[in-house]
């Protein structure tokens, strides 16, 4: 039994529980009054970044808030810009009005991706959009476009509080119209510090990207430079420098105004789940490269040999010539080999032009294309001979223009002898005279004349000329099929050992990128920190497919990449949509909420898994 200050106690806690439950459900109810959906149509448009450079991809969302049936809006045409339609989404948001209640919206966005080709006020007009059979306008929207800064020079940033410096320069102190040249993209970055010390090189390679041209990233060289500050101290640098080579084909300066480097400079660091240093904060840096490259000249006209074909370098031509004896008419094929710096568009000499070519010859005038391997490049022409007193296939020349001496250069090839006999004729009345002839006799003058010989075919004449066996072939024969066998054996095991660690990286690719996003997801990160993982993510998953290092997907490598292999537009757009996501977010942009982003990156880890099974 309870005694009755048991009693009154139970009886008052059960009391409060009660009343606990109903301020709860008052609190519910009030709450829930409060709350009204909007219910006037209203588009708005946003964009970001808030103050992009020229070539960034800006992010346009046409929003629609309180309206069920939108139709997709016309996006108006920009000049000097691309505009390339992004997918659409819909939302729910909640905000607070000016009587305290809260107002919940459904918002539909259309989503654009613009690329500013110029700087200057890129001035977007009202849009007009269809709601629930109302047309609604947006308010005009002005983006200032900057122009992206020039590097500071190479020697500079040791004091100056530069951070980043790139420039191009190239082998060849002259260019002409025709030349091959020979580039090189620098690219500098300050060391950062992190207690004092220097992170690595491969740490801060990591941090650039950029839109790098023709320059070939996978032949990237990396290396390090000390830079004395006006105080004495030495600052740390790292170097990266990537080629190219290509032929000029316009007189003027090159233009190299598509490359861009963009660095994601560490100014803040934070340790991972597992202990590991990150970035916490980081300092987007743009800038276009010093362009340290001469001027391309025009070829000289003034001495200009009437056979030259634009060749621009140095060269040399070799020709080959089968058979060598001939009767009058019959085919010689000629093998045409020049060697030189830049082969891929040459033309084939014209035998036309070489002196004494077509009294004694018959030349076949056709456009080839030639095969080119290396630094040559080989064309197969047919001549054939006019007359038995015919001693020689004559020196074939081949003009180019020497740019280091500026002059314009013939070489020649050897003259090829030739032994050119007459053909005989067999005059009709020969014919009988050849039919009452033994068949020997007659094999044999067919053979004369012609050069035929027939095939025998009898069991007897072919026993009669075969080989004996002997033990020596025998033995071969027997030993040969093993020791090939094993050797092959032996190979295959060595490609299958040299492919293991591809294949393991190639079968664990979609597994590891997902735990890469639920570790991102467990670490409860800033936004900016969560949406690098993910860009990590689909980053590493990549060159884990393919057995490629991370820094093959460096900026718009990866879209190059995907394109290259065939991927749908689509799938490629969503890749490029969702890096230019996570890199807007970790220099402050507005972010995605995590589950959301997460999400998307597994739905098109998904999806490009099944692309490439």
């Amino acid at each position: 039994m309870w005694s009755p200050v048991e009693r009154f106690e139970f009886v008052s806690h059960r009391s409060s529980g009660r009343r606990l439950v109903a301020w709860v459900w008052a609190l519910s109810l009030v709450l829930f009054a409060s709350t009204v959906w909007a219910d006037e149509p209203h588009v708005e448009v946003r964009f970001s970044p808030q103050r992009p450079y020229v070539n960034d991809a800006i992010n346009v969302t046409v929003a629609v808030s309180g309206a069920e049936d939108v139709a997709p809006p016309s996006f108006p045409e920009l000049p000097h810009c691309t505009v390339q339609s992004a997918g659409t989404g819909t939302q729910i948001t909640s905000e607070t009005d000016s009587n305290g209640r809260m107002v919940m919206r459904r918002v539909q966005t259309f989503q654009y991706v613009v690329v500013p080709q110029q700087a200057g006020t890129l001035r977007i007009p009202p849009i007009e959009v269809t709601a629930d059979g109302k047309t609604l306008r947006s308010a005009p929207q002005r983006i200032v476009v900057r122009d992206v800064p020039s590097s500071p020079a190479a020697g500079a940033g040791a004091g100056d509080g530069a951070l980043l410096t790139a420039e191009i320069t190239c082998r060849q102190k002259r260019l002409f119209v025709g030349q091959r040249g020979d580039f090189t993209l620098t690219i500098s970055i300050k060391a950062a510090e992190l207690n004092g010390r220097p992170l690595s090189a491969s740490d801060m390679v990591r941090c650039l990207s950029g839109t790098f041209g023709p320059f070939d990233t996978q032949s990237a060289q990396t290396g390090r430079v000390p830079r004395r500050k006006p105080d004495g101290s030495i600052d740390l640098w790292y170097f990266v420098e990537l080629p190219a080579s290509f032929i000029v084909d316009q007189p003027g300066e090159v233009d190299f105004s598509g490359v861009t480097v963009v660095a994601n400079y560490p100014t803040r660091f934070t340790r991972d789940f597992f202990g590991g240093v990150r970035p916490l904060r980081q300092k987007r840096i743009r800038i276009r490269p010093r362009v340290l490259v001469p001027v391309v000249q025009p070829l000289p006209v003034d001495g200009r040999p009437a056979d030259f074909s634009g060749a621009v370098g140095h060269y040399s031509i070799d020709v080959i010539a089968l058979p060598t004896n001939v009767r009058v008419g019959d085919p010689i094929d000629l093998t045409i080999t020049i060697t030189g710096d830049a082969v891929e568009s040459l033309a084939p000499p014209d035998l036309t032009l070489v002196p004494g070519m077509t009294d004694d010859f018959r030349v076949a005038r056709s456009d080839l294309a030639g095969r080119v391997s290396g630094n040559q490049k080989r064309f197969t022409e047919t001549i054939r001979a006019k007359r038995a007193d015919v001693k020689q296939i004559p020196p074939i020349g081949f003009t180019y223009f020497d740019p280091d001496d500026q002059r314009y250069v013939t070489v020649y090839s050897d003259a090829i002898p030739l032994l050119v006999t007459a053909v005989e004729k067999l005059d009709a009345g020969d014919l009988p005279a050849l039919a009452t002839q033994p068949a020997a006799d007659r094999e044999n003058q067919v053979e004369t004349r012609d050069g035929l010989r027939g095939n025998k075919t009898e069991p007897e004449a072919l026993l009669a000329v075969a080989s004996p066996v002997t033990m020596v072939q025998i033995v071969v024969i027997t030993v040969a099929g093993p020791v090939l066998f094993a050797g092959a054996w032996a190979g295959l095991l060595l490609i299958r050992k040299r492919g293991d660690e591809t294949a393991r990286r190639r079968r664990g690719a979609l597994a590891a990128a997902r735990r890469r996003i639920d570790a991102a997801l467990a670490d409860a990160l800033p936004p900016g920190a969560f949406h690098s993982r993910i860009d990590a993510a689909l980053t590493h998953y990549l060159a884990d497919r393919f057995g490629e290092p991370p820094a093959r997907f460096l900026g718009t490598e990866m879209i190059a990449f995907l394109e290259s292999r065939g991927v749908e537009p689509e799938l490629v757009r969503r890749c490029a949509d969702l890096r230019q996501r996570c890199e807007q977010a970790a220099y402050g942009a507005a972010a995605e909420d995590d589950l959301s982003l997460a999400d998307r990156a597994r739905s098109l880890l998904d999806d490009l898994e099944r692309r490439f099974p």
